[in-house]
This record gives C-alpha cells, structure tokens and sequence, in this order.
C-alpha cells in the first residue's frame, strides 16, 4: 500500500488545490581543489561550503533567489527553475532545485545528468549590499569541471529531500488552500506600515518586521542610555554645586577675587545642572518645549531661599522636587490630551460660538481675575 502524505481538512475551511510541483536533490561539488576552465583553482573545503549555506537562505530572506540556468546562460529565458536550499552532507553540497516546466524537468536525469555551480568572490545585490562569496547559480550542464557526480533525485519519488526511497511505492501530494478568512500576510503589513514591496513574500514581511523591531530597540537602547547620561551628569553637578557652596569663604568680602571667582564657577555649575535636568525631564516625558524656559528659570533659583515649617530650601529644590513627583510621559499625556480637548468641539456650544470681540473681553475679565487687586 502506498505511503501518502495528505493535507488535512478542517470544517469550515476553503477547499484544497493540489499543486504539480517537479523538486530535485543534486549534488554539486565535494570537498577538494578543483581547476576552473580559465585556470583559476577552487579549493573547496567544509567550511566554506557552510559559508555559502548561510548566504545562501540570509539572500532568500532578502528575496534573492539563485537561478538554475542551463550551460551557465545569462538569459532569462534559459532559466529553468531555481535552487531551494543548499545542504552539506560530509563532505558534499547538495541543492535542491524547484524545476516548475515538465518539459525541461523531463530531461533531468535523462539527457543531463550533472550540474555546475558559479561563485561569485564578491557578490553585491541592487541595493549595495556586500555579501561576500556566495553561489550565484546552480547550472544543469553535460561538461562539469567536477566529473563523477549521481544522477538527479526526483523528491517526490524519495518522499523527502534525502536519501533513497522506492519511486513506485510512493506518492506525495503537495496541497495549498485556495482562500484564508484572514490574510495574514497584509494584516501584519497594515500593522507595521510596510510598503506594497516589503509586503510582496513571507521572506519580505519577516525581514522588513526584524529590521523595524531591531530599529525600534536600538533606539530605546540608546534613548536609555542618553537619559541614564543626563541623570549621572545632573547628580555629580549637583553634589560639585553643593560642596562649592559649602566652601565659600565666610570670612572674606563678597567682592574679594577668591569669591568672586568661586561665585562664578558656582553659576556655571548652577547653569549646567539646570541643563543637565532639563534635558532628563523632556527625556522622561515630564517637560514640553513650551514649559523649558519657565521651569530652566526656576532651576536656576539657588539664590532665592525658602522656609519649609523647620528646613530650608530653594526655589529650584521645591520646582525640582515637584518634578520627581511626576509619572513618566506625565507633560507629554497632559499635552496630547489638551490638543484633542481643543480640536473637538464641544456639542452643547453648537450655535452659541463667540464673536472675536467677545472672546477678547471674555479673556480680559479673566486676567482681572487672576491679578490681585491692589489698593490705591
């Protein structure tokens, strides 16, 4: 009885189509040295057939396919399929080659027997990528440099991509679904905002989602280490502004040139400290541009002393202290939610908009309000 591989049905799902598919096993060139025709020596090791493995599938990825041209032509129309993959066993590379025409994958086996790869010292695709040494074809010829070779391996007579198998005792069927509830495929493309090019394949979608995740991580790396900088910098500046305060001579006039020049190099401290923790409140999301140049002016307030029931403080301890307090991205969510405040209009204020006169009278009441009365 024959051993079938068969597709499974599940209720609810679209019919199935059988695809007619012609799959090869070869193998290409074991290890050794090997003289090409124009003179040049190939010496061909385990290691190096590996190295083409690995590009070999890093190009598909990258949508890179290797052709399987007859006699090395560089016409398209001599094509005849394309490698799949490549495999080492011991010390051979195999590949196995996808030859979709009947009529071309009659004569494998048949009239050509053998098969000559092309490498290609230093490849570099389209875009300007270097891959290095790969192989950019797999060539069914009848004078190969490497003589000695088996002959073709029809997949679907061994039932897998390897070893020997019983043609007549097997048969596999290769199935395909003709309609998904889901195209999966678009719907993560949608998610991630590839372009129509990066969404063409599977190989595509994967590679274009790893760079963006890869991208996405490089920048929240460097992100937390410029904020993990600026915290660093902002504590060493603080502790430096305090000890110099600490060390200001009690005992000498204010405009003495010891003090002078300590006082000057306690403001510049001051300066960059207030830079330093500006530039990690907008990192933490605790700052927006328009609020910077209030809260850098009240950083700077060593100067202005503050009674706290029994401490004292400053005004730019208590504004940096209020700072702390406040949950990461705090000003960023307040400014989102304010922009969406103010671009949705009120429904209950339909027919009763304001004239410009009236908005302008409606504000200068309300600075009146703000501003304390004082007596005359």
């Amino acid at each position: 009885m024959p051993n079938d591989c068969l597709g499974l049905y599940e209720k609810g799902q679209g019919k199935f189509a059988r695809i007619n598919a012609s799959r090869f096993r070869k193998d290409c060139i074991p290890v050794g040295a090997w003289v090409l025709p124009d003179g040049r020596k190939l010496d061909v090791t385990a290691q190096r057939m590996d190295r083409w493995i690995a590009s070999h599938k890093a190009m598909r990825v990258a949508g890179i396919r290797i052709p399987f041209p007859v006699d090395h032509s560089n016409k398209s129309a001599d094509n005849w399929g394309f490698v799949e993959d490549l495999q080492r066993e011991g010390n051979t590379l195999y590949a196995v080659l996808d030859v979709p025409r009947a009529d071309e994958a009659s004569k494998l086996g048949t009239t050509i027997r053998e098969v000559s790869i092309s490498v290609d010292p230093n490849y570099r695709d389209g875009t300007g990528k270097e891959w290095g040494e790969v192989i950019r074809h797999v060539a069914p010829c009848t004078e190969p440099v490497v003589s000695g070779q088996e002959n073709f391996v029809p997949i679907a007579a061994s039932g897998r991509a390897g070893g020997q198998g019983e043609p007549d005792k097997v048969r596999t069927i290769f199935c395909r679904k003709d309609s998904s509830p889901m195209n999966l495929r678009d719907e993560i493309a949608r998610l991630f905002g590839l372009s129509e090019q990066d969404a063409g394949t599977d190989e595509s979608v994967f590679t274009a989602v790893k760079g963006k995740v890869e991208s996405n991580t490089k920048n929240l790396r460097e992100a937390k280490e410029a904020r993990d900088s600026v915290f660093a910098k902002h504590t060493a500046l603080e502790k430096e502004v305090k000890d110099l305060r600490e060390k200001l001579p009690k005992d000498q006039p204010e405009d003495s040139p010891a003090v002078k020049a300590m006082q000057l190099r306690l403001d510049r401290l001051t300066s960059e400290s207030a830079e330093a923790r500006i530039a990690q409140l907008r990192a933490e999301g605790k700052l927006t541009p328009a609020m910077e140049p209030t809260a850098r002016a009240l950083l700077l307030r060593r100067d202005v002393s503050l009674r706290l029931g029994e401490k004292e403080s400053d005004v730019a301890a208590q504004v940096d202290a209020l700072f702390a307090s406040l949950p990461r991205g705090a000003a960023l969510d307040l400014s989102e939610r304010t922009k969406k405040f103010s671009e949705t209009p009120n429904p209950n204020d339909t027919g009763k908009e304001k004239t410009e006169l009236e908005l302008r009278q409606a504000g200068t009441e309300l600075a009146a309000m703000a501003q304390p009365k004082t007596e005359k």
